[in-house]
């Protein structure tokens, strides 16, 4: 199984369904934090610019990896290098697995009042897995929520993905 970019690879992933709690703790990062469930353990990349957080039973796991760039301080700059890496992401889903069936869905792309960039998609390959990422970018920080669900409950991704997408703050550094 491989994952975009820069993300780990849990090789032992086990069938059993994911029990989603109500309480969060905050994972924070230069230049923003998110709410993942309290009772879900995690480690960090010795150089802070990636967390892996994964569910007490190996059936979901969450990376979120933090970029920084620098941009021409212009809108429509920040929307170019926005829409350009939210381009390669989701063409690497295809490249990672060339011969895997994978569907993704449209990307709904958001530019809120605050300046911040977002965007979402979903995504499954064939009955084994199902992902969903998050994008948000905010001045020179772009941070990318990824959560992958492996094995038999793959409907558990669209139980939790919402509140942790909800909860992804992006502040530009």
């Amino acid at each position: 199984m491989t994952h975009l970019f820069q993300a780990a690879v849990r090789p032992e992933f086990r069938k059993e369904r994911c029990v989603v709690h109500n309480a969060y703790r905050s994972v924070s990062f230069s230049g923003g934090e998110m709410s993942v469930p309290d009772d879900w353990p995690g480690e960090s990349s010795g150089d802070g610019l990636q967390n892996f957080i994964g569910s007490p039973d190996d059936t979901l796991m969450i990376t979120l990896s933090v970029y920084y760039f620098t941009t021409d301080g212009s809108a429509e700059d920040a929307q170019h290098v926005f829409d350009r890496f939210l381009q390669i992401r989701r063409d690497s889903e295809f490249s990672a697995a060339p011969d895997a069936d994978i569907t993704i869905g449209v990307a709904d792309v958001l530019q809120h009042e605050d300046g911040t960039l977002s965007a979402t998609y979903e995504g499954q390959e064939a009955d084994e897995r199902r992902f969903a990422a998050k994008l948000a970018m905010k001045g020179g920080t772009l941070a990318v929520v990824y959560l992958e669900a492996v094995g038999e409950d793959l409907a558990a991704v669209e139980e939790i993905a919402p509140a942790i997408f909800q909860s992804l703050v992006v502040r530009a550094v």
